[in-house]
């Protein structure tokens, strides 16, 4: 059987490629299942050198791209920045036998200030180093309703994920203020399974 090739780069809306932080791409058929096992191979090198990928899902990218050899075929190839909580739209994309198809996925914007301290949040968490929720929210509260910048719900589920268990209860409190949608315990779990697969 031959194979396609998908030519995956993860990218700010300016196009200059996404590098400051780990991305991950997911590869699902036209149904939004995974592929089966062991039908994906990836490359960093351009194709040099190729190291097969048990799942189509989860794969880690390497400074904002990959190569994917995939059987020809529909696929929506989506991306996502774990450490932000921010997805790339998904994108549909068909390859043939012998063809490369390339795939840029932007990656949703993240330039307020509520988002870089999200980031280093997450980070310090990382290192177990421990930053206090108290001072994000009470800066929500205090900025004009008209002038907050939201987090986006899946950073918002993100940071309930990396936290403690009295500071998860802070983020259940004040999630509506901090994302603008109502916390969800179902879409928690979502996206906690999300995180994990």
């Amino acid at each position: 059987m031959g194979h396609g090739f998908l030519n995956v780069w993860v990218r700010h809306r300016n196009c200059v490629v996404f590098t400051e932080y780990p991305t991950n791409i997911n590869i699902w058929n036209c149904y939004n299942k995974p592929l089966p096992e062991c039908t994906v191979e990836i490359s960093y090198d351009q194709g040099k050198t190729w190291e097969h990928q048990r799942r189509s899902y989860n794969i880690p990218t390497k400074s904002g791209h990959i190569l994917i050899k995939v059987p020809p075929g529909c696929y929506i190839v989506e991306g996502y920045c774990r450490d932000l909580g921010k997805k790339c739209d998904p994108t549909i994309v068909v390859v043939g036998c012998g063809t490369t198809a390339c795939v840029n996925l932007i990656i949703a914007p993240y330039e307020s200030v509520v988002m870089a301290l999200t980031a280093l949040r997450v980070n310090a968490l990382r290192a177990d180093v421990k930053i206090p929720l108290e001072p994000i929210v009470k800066a929500m509260e205090v900025v004009p309703e008209e002038e907050r910048l939201l987090l986006s719900p899946d950073v918002g589920y993100c940071i309930y994920h990396t936290i403690d268990d009295d500071s998860q209860k802070i983020i259940i409190e004040h999630f509506k203020l901090l994302t603008g949608e109502a916390f969800n315990p179902k879409k928690a779990e979502e996206y906690r399974s999300e995180m994990t697969r």
